[in-house]
């Protein structure tokens, strides 16, 4: 199976509003990206000019979809372990929502972080803390959290080979509680959702960019791209089984062969 890769175009190529010369580059100003951390591209095109790209979505939402990705090819383990670090990922986010909504500097937490940062268990405990203090309620009924853990445990540490319909009701299952704590947190607090999804999305991809070299006609070009998700905000409906859908429409946005085709 081939991995996901990110579309992006050369937009020296193919600029905004010419259609000549959109026509044609039309191949020429194509390019597939291996997906990264940072979320910050660089890359040359065919006609030698330098691509960059700043990646908005955020780390949880790639996860998640290559999980659901796996899963659709019936790589089912490979399916489990990406929406388990995508869970995982996204408490991260949640923890750094309540601390700025609670007015704790972007300064304190990332020296707050180190404790942290190697134990995704003590990032998951902290988000349950955290969230309970903030709702005074529990983020997941403490049996259900306990059969999806032990399910999860199970596949990522002891090597059991999970059917395609355990792994697909723990795709569900993660689906409906991101998108539920997610509603949750806006309600709170959508300034700082806002703040977190830009500081760990684009900004620090542009951070790690730095400033664009020139190109012919002297203009510095820096792309902000963001792809359609199973957990990208702004798209409803927040439904799993239609946005699974879709999903499955778009396996070519990503350079990966139909359903059936491998």
């Amino acid at each position: 199976m081939r991995a996901m890769r990110l579309p992006v175009r050369c937009t020296e190529c193919y600029p905004l509003g010419d259609y000549r010369r959109r026509a044609e580059n039309e191949k020429a100003s194509r390019l597939r990206l291996e997906l990264r951390d940072d979320n910050a591209y660089v890359a040359t095109c065919p006609n030698d000019h330098e691509v960059r790209v700043s990646l908005m979505n955020l780390r949880y939402e790639l996860l998640f979809e290559s999980g659901i990705v796996a899963l659709l090819y019936r790589f089912n383990r490979e399916s489990v372990a990406s929406i388990a670090s995508a869970l995982e990922r996204f408490c991260e986010f949640g923890i750094r929502v309540l601390l700025r909504h609670d007015g704790v500097s972007p300064e304190q937490v990332e020296a707050a972080w180190q404790f942290v940062e190697n134990d995704s268990q003590r990032q998951l405990y902290a988000f349950a803390m955290m969230y309970l203090a903030a709702f005074k309620r529990p983020f997941v009924p403490p049996k259900q959290f306990e059969t999806m853990a032990s399910f999860r445990n199970g596949v990522i540490h002891k090597g059991k080979m999970p059917t395609a319909a355990k792994a697909m009701e723990y795709a569900r299952w993660v689906f409906d509680l991101v998108w539920a704590v997610y509603a949750e947190l806006e309600r709170l607090d959508e300034k700082a959702v806002d703040a977190i999804t830009k500081e760990l999305g684009v900004r620090a991809a542009q951070t790690k960019l730095g400033p664009p070299k020139p190109g012919k006609d002297g203009k510095r070009r820096t792309t902000m791209a963001k792809f359609p998700t199973m957990l990208t905000p702004g798209a409803p409906p927040r439904d799993f089984d239609r946005r699974l859908a879709d999903t499955k429409k778009r396996l070519d946005v990503w350079g990966l062969p139909p359903l059936g085709a491998i």
